[in-house]
């Protein structure tokens, strides 16, 4: 009996254990500082930093948390590495056109911009500065060039958070 209630306890010691150092691992948060977005078209770069770390905010269970960066150049390292970002993300908008189409029944033609956007990024470790990881994401629809860039930035968060939970120990 004493070996039973033994054996029962040190199950329940090692599935704590277990428990215990998976709960450690799903609370590891990443810190990514994110920069001004580059060559932006239709939005700030400003605008655009702050729409993608709203898009980090929005990933569900993520391991990431987005830290807006103001720094540029030379100044984007000790700003990273004082708000303790693991890593910094660079985007630039590399595509931005529309492609105009008529549409509608002959006689009645109207002109519908379609925009095209694609934003290429970049994530480098802030430890040694090496690129981490790199991608783009696209975007076309009708309305405006400012909310198809959006669009495109809303895809870069997923794709980052994705690269960095790839990687496996991300520090």
């Amino acid at each position: 009996m004493q070996r039973i209630r033994l054996a029962v306890g040190c199950s329940f010691v090692i599935a704590c254990l277990v428990s215990g150092l998976s709960f450690a691992d799903d609370s590891q948060v990443v810190r990514v500082g994110v920069t001004v977005v580059g060559a932006a078209s239709g939005i700030t770069g400003v605008a655009g930093r702050d729409r993608l770390v709203k898009a980090f905010s929005k990933q569900k269970k993520s391991p990431v948390q987005a830290v807006p960066i103001d720094a540029t150049g030379d100044q984007v390292t000790p700003e990273a590495k004082a708000k303790n970002c693991t890593f910094v993300l660079f985007t630039t908008v590399t595509e931005a056109h529309n492609e105009g189409g008529a549409s509608g029944k002959p006689g009645q033609t109207t002109n519908i911009p379609e925009y095209h956007t694609t934003v290429e990024y970049k994530l480098y470790r802030v430890s040694d500065a090496t690129v981490a990881a790199t991608g783009s994401a696209v975007a076309q629809d009708i309305g405006s060039l400012g909310e198809v860039v959006q669009q495109a930035l809303d895809h870069v968060a997923p794709k980052v958070v994705n690269d960095i939970k790839n990687m496996g120990t991300a520090k």
